[in-house]
Parts: structure tokens; C-alpha cells; sequence
């Protein structure tokens, strides 16, 4: 009846009349309200949505609870990240730790307090044959499909062989021509493409610019005849499932799908599959025979990853002003998969390493310029296609604690409060502290980097130190709402440049349910984030994780537990998880160094967990070259 009643009034306002009141919304473009218009309001945006430099109210302090469990958290305690000592053209650098304290350590509180660690089952021990300390994955090393980057033909190439890539799947024209720093219309005319919408996995693309290495001769053997049948070349390798396995955590690792895998073994029932069952991987081949099981052989390439996944390493305020340490990482980014770096742009001392313009750092000495050259070298990044991450060191700050003591975390009696190493930490309440960071931050954009990543953006831990003062009582809530409100306003001022905005968190953070004592709660800190980013450092998470007590015995499960579990909270909020891994030696355990099978073993922990690439720490910036796949040298 409705329909015959608009109709109606319609034709007698056709015809001249008024229509009556409700109904004039048939006689304009405006939709019929469902509902009395209310008043216009404003709406406020989402958390990801600020678009303005104003910061979340903190809210005033709360009297101070007594904690859930019978047993106090146990303070954290950090060992501050060692550097290279300065180069003598510059003034001494303040004191820097131990060699052995590379890296950050945080203690968790004490094991029978369950309130560190969210309910689950214990994860299953994936038992291999190994090497002393070789990580439970060396088998699977040892038998992955070599990357399209690596070539092991079967007889030496001509010297001016072009490069093909194998196309493998989820490629686009787009994103292998972006690798390889070309341009799609230069892919097309150097494979003669018409159809830009036909590509297919296996399919080889020549690589203008590319070619192969040619491989030194082989000296002449005479021929013996084989004491025995060897495997033949196209023989499939066979894959044993260890505790854990999934089919599809199996075809991911190898590159191909459930389906193949299902077919290759004709599994009646693809849900049951059991321990200790062999598995034919189809399309890999058997490991040279000479090779232990569970070894990783020089001709096993470290594992794949998508084009598109960010593989960095760090770049420290010192090695930017060493030569030769710049020249070693540009040897890595135009030799190996790594793809971008992680460049101290406001270091551990609170230097600032290009040439700010900005007042306040020049005001307390921390405008000092790692090199003069600073924009060739960031210049010689991007012609190189390679994405730059901006270290922004946050709260942890000498020289604007001592500058400006109102911005500084104090003692009970007034005096600037110090970490167990001697550091001095401002204020996360103060906002002035917070714009400082942010407007390094803008400048930073403006230089062409493509990610500001914020570190130390937390409460200092106390350790065995008297416990700081702020400029309001600090306790989870107002703690939590400081750090936020910080990300909030550096997000806002950091939008209009459309950079990407990520935040290093301690690795336990992964794990606890609370803030760590520090003010980092990770869900309320990825509403404002892009990226989270966590150490994993085996040596750093010196408690171990559920499962795995001796952490640097088992890196590829402490990585990929841990990551996983950041994978899985953050997922509904839209942030990524990039976690940090450890290539330097172990400083906690036993000293072991972390080689090429640890440092492999991360990444494919990274990867099996979902995340979105891995950041490679070694404070010296000297890194394992053989760790990661190398790729096609260009031609000159």
C-alpha cells in the first residue's frame, strides 16, 4: 500500500499541490529518512585513522592495586645493546657495555607465577637428528627447493648465460620486476610478452641486466664405477612428519600446494597423516648422497620468501660512518635476498645522524651527523630499490634527560634517575618528549625513508635500581595510556606523509597477558601501528618459552611460538608482526655462535608464523653473508 500512496501523492504534486508534511523527500534527491534526523555530531575516527598530531588524553594516575598473584612481577632487567667504539674523528662516546651484552635481556617473572603467559598446551618438541647445536630444521634445510635466485645447473653455464627467474607462486610482473629494480614494459620486451595477464608458476622470465656466475671447472676425474645403485636425479625427496606438522604448514615450507601434496601421496584422507610418516615431496629432489641426514649442505639455500616480504638488517649510528662496513652491507643487499635496512636515525646515545634541523637538537648537542654524506648514501639505496626503515631510539635519551631534567624520569630526591647501565630515561607522561621524537620522525620522511620504527617506546625497567619517579604515579593504566598516547600523536603527525609507522617491543611481550611493568600492552599498541615488531633473540629470551626451556637450542621453535603468538592477537586489529633475530653470538647461554643453521632456522620460524619478513640484528652490523640466498650478480 505504500507504494500506491507515494504514487498517488506523487501525481497530485505532479499536478501542482503541496506535498504534506513527511513527504517531501519524493519530490528531491534526498533519500527517505528511516529515522528523525538527529543533530549533527562529530564522529570520532578510528584509532588507525588520527589524522592529526593531538595525542590520546593520558588519564590521571589511579591509586596503585595490590597485583593479581601472591608472587610480584619480577622487575625486567636489560643489558643495553653493545657498539663499536667511534671513530676517532668524532669526541669519545659515553661508555658502552660488555661485548657479551648485545642485546636486551628481559627476565619474566618467576615460572609458578601463570599470569606471564596466556593458557595453552605445551608445544610438541619437534625431535630430529641434529648436530650438538644445530636447530630440530637442518633436515628440512638440507632438502628445500633451491630459490629461483640460485641456480645449481648441472653443467657450468657460458660466461654470458642471461639470468632466467622461475616464476614461482603467488608472482605478479609487477613484483618481480620490482625486485629486480626494472620496469614491466622492460620484463615484457626482453621475454617478447603479449599477454600481460598469462603467468604461471615454472615459467622462465630472462632478467635483462642479469647473468649467471660462471662456476669454477671441475677437475677431470677417472670414471669408477658406482659401488652401488645411487638415487636417480629426478628421484622425489621423501619427508618424514615430525610433531607439528600440518599439510599445510609442510607445503608452505616446500612452495607447493595441499593439493599436490595430497595427490603425490595419494592420501585417502588428507586430515590424518601421523609422526614418523613419509611424505614425496613433489618437485624436490633427493639431497646429494654424500650428505648426513639433517645436515645442511653449501648447496642448501637458506629459505624462501615472497618477493614482496621485508628482509632487513641493521644499520648503526657507527657503521654509517665506517667505509668498509658500508661497503660490506651494500655487498649484502646487491648479493644476498636481503631487501632493506634499519638505519639508526636517533641512536642509543640520543645522536641524531643526518642533518636535523631541528632546534631542540641542536640545542643539546644531539645533532651530529653519522656522515656527511648522508643523503648519497640514501640516494645509493633507492636506486638500489631497497625499503628503509628510520631506528627512532624514544625514551631512552641522555642528552635530553640532562638538558632539559623536567623531561627526565628522577630519583626521590630530585636527582636524574639512572639504569642499572648508567642510562638516563625522559619522561613517557611528558609531551614535549613525545613531539621531540615525533618531528625527528617527519624529518626522517622527508629524507625518502619509508618506515619510522620507534624504539625503546617504553617505561625504563628497574632491575636492582630505586624505582624512577614521573611526572605521575605510574601503574598499568596510566602506564599503557602514556605509551599509546605517544604512538597516537606520532601516528598523526607522521600520516600526511603516508610513511609507515612500527614499534620494537621486548620479545616476552609476545607472551604476557599484562604490560610487562613497561607500558607495553601489544594490543593497544597496534591500533596505532602498521607493524609490531618484537626482539626473538634466542639469548635474549633467557627463561625460554613453554616447551623449550634452553631457548638457543631450539631457535626455530622460539621464534615461531613466539611469533605466532603475536600473529594471533594482533590479526583482528590489522598489524603486522616483523620480528627481530639474533645474528650474533649467544651472551647468555654458553657462548655459542649463531651461524648459518641458527640464523636459517629464524627466518623459517618467521616465516612458518605468518609474519611479514624479518629484521636482522648484529650491533657491529657484521654479519653471516652465507646465511642468506644469494641472487644473480648485475652486469656493470
Amino acid at each position: 500500500m505504500s507504494f500506491f500512496n507515494d504514487l498517488y501523492i506523487k501525481f497530485m504534486v505532479w499536478l501542482g499541490a503541496e506535498p504534506p508534511e513527511g513527504y517531501e523527500h519524493l519530490v528531491s534527491d534526498k533519500p527517505r529518512p528511516k529515522t528523525p534526523a538527529a543533530p549533527d555530531v562529530e564522529v570520532p575516527l578510528p584509532a588507525k585513522e588520527v589524522t592529526t598530531a593531538e595525542p590520546e588524553p593520558v588519564p590521571e594516575p589511579e591509586p596503585v592495586s595490590p597485583p593479581e598473584s601472591a608472587e610480584p612481577l619480577t622487575p625486567i632487567i636489560e643489558p643495553e645493546p653493545w657498539t663499536p667504539p667511534e671513530p676517532a674523528a668524532k669526541p669519545e662516546p659515553e661508555p658502552t657495555p660488555a661485548p657479551e651484552q648485545e642485546a636486551e635481556s628481559v627476565a619474566p617473572p618467576p615460572d609458578k607465577d601463570a599470569g606471564w603467559l596466556e593458557t595453552a598446551p605445551t608445544p610438541p618438541e619437534i625431535t630430529e637428528p641434529t648436530a650438538p647445536h644445530a636447530p630440530a630444521e637442518a633436515t628440512e634445510e638440507a632438502a628445500q627447493l633451491p630459490l629461483a635466485e640460485t641456480l645449481t645447473p648441472a653443467a657450468a653455464p657460458e660466461q654470458d648465460m642471461p639470468f632466467r627467474y622461475e616464476v614461482q607462486r603467488g608472482d605478479t610482473y609487477n613484483a618481480i620486476a620490482k625486485r629486480y629494480g626494472l620496469t614491466v614494459k622492460k620484463l615484457f620486451e626482453a621475454n617478447q610478452i603479449d599477454d600481460p595477464n598469462r603467468i604461471f608458476p615454472g615459467q622462465k622470465l630472462v632478467i635483462p641486466g642479469y647473468t649467471l656466475r660462471s662456476p669454477e671447472p671441475e677437475p677431470e676425474t677417472p670414471k669408477v664405477a658406482p659401488p652401488h645403485v645411487e638415487p636417480s636425479a629426478e628421484e622425489p625427496f621423501i619427508y618424514t612428519v615430525a610433531g607439528g606438522d600440518t599439510l599445510n604448514t609442510i607445503a608452505k615450507r616446500y612452495g607447493i600446494t595441499v593439493r599436490e601434496l595430497i595427490e603425490a601421496n595419494d592420501l585417502a584422507d588428507p586430515a590424518l597423516i601421523h609422526v614418523g610418516q613419509k611424505l614425496v615431496i613433489p618437485g624436490v629432489i633427493m639431497p646429494p648422497s654424500g650428505a648426513k641426514p639433517g645436515a645442511t649442505t653449501d648447496s642448501a639455500p637458506p629459505p624462501a620468501a615472497a618477493p614482496d616480504t621485508v628482509r632487513a638488517i641493521y644499520v648503526s649510528y657507527f657503521a654509517l660512518g665506517h667505509d668498509e662496513t658500508r661497503r660490506q652491507i651494500f655487498n649484502l643487499l646487491d648479493q644476498t635476498e636481503l631487501n632493506a635496512v634499519v638505519i639508526d636515525v636517533k641512536g642509543d646515545h640520543g645522536w641524531i645522524s643526518f642533518p636535523t634541523q631541528n632546534t631542540t637538537a641542536h640545542e643539546i648537542e644531539a645533532a651530529r651527523p653519522a656522515a656527511t654524506d648522508f643523503n648519497a648514501f640514501m640516494s645509493a639505496l633507492k636506486d638500489r630499490n631497497i625499503y628503509t626503515i628510520a631506528r627512532i631510539v624514544t625514551f631512552k635519551d641522555n642528552l635530553l634527560a640532562k638538558s632539559h631534567p623536567e623531561l627526565a624520569a628522577k630519583t626521590e630526591t630530585g636527582q636524574l634517575w639512572q639504569d642499572a647501565k648508567k642510562s638516563h630515561w625522559c619522561d613517557p607522561f611528558q609531551e614535549a618528549v613525545w613531539n621531540y621524537n615525533a618531528q625527528i620522525g617527519v624529518e626522517a620522511t622527508r629524507l625518502g625513508f619509508d618506515e619510522i620504527q620507534f624504539d625503546s617506546v617504553r617505561f625504563p625497567s628497574i632491575g636492582k635500581t630505586q624505582p624512577p619517579q614521573f611526572a605521575q604515579e605510574a601503574n598499568k593504566k596510566s602506564r599503557v595510556a602514556a605509551i599509546t598516547g605517544f604512538l597516537s600523536a606520532a601516528r598523526g603527525q607522521l600520516r600526511p606523509f603516508g610513511v609507515r609507522v612500527s614499534a620494537r617491543t621486548l620479545g616476552y611481550a609476545c607472551w604476557r597477558k599484562d604490560d610487562s611493568v613497561i607500558g607495553q600492552d601489544i594490543e593497544k599498541m597496534a591500533e596505532y601501528l602498521d607493524v609490531l615488531c618484537p626482539m626473538l633473540f634466542p639469548s635474549t629470551l633467557h627463561k625460554g618459552i613453554p616447551g623449550f626451556k634452553i631457548s638457543v637450542e631450539h631457535p626455530y621453535e622460539v621464534v615461531k611460538n613466539s611469533a605466532l603468538r603475536a600473529v594471533e592477537r594482533l590479526a583482528p586489529l590489522g598489524c603486522e608482526v616483523r620480528p627481530w633475530i639474533q645474528d650474533f653470538q649467544d651472551y647468555y647461554f654458553d657462548k655459542r655462535t649463531f651461524g648459518k643453521a641458527e640464523i636459517q632456522a629464524q627466518i623459517r620460524g618467521c616465516l612458518d608464523a605468518g609474519s611479514s619478513g624479518f629484521m636482522v640484528w648484529n650491533p657491529k652490523a657484521q654479519y653471516t653473508a652465507e646465511a642468506y640466498t644469494p641472487v644473480a650478480n648485475e652486469l656493470p
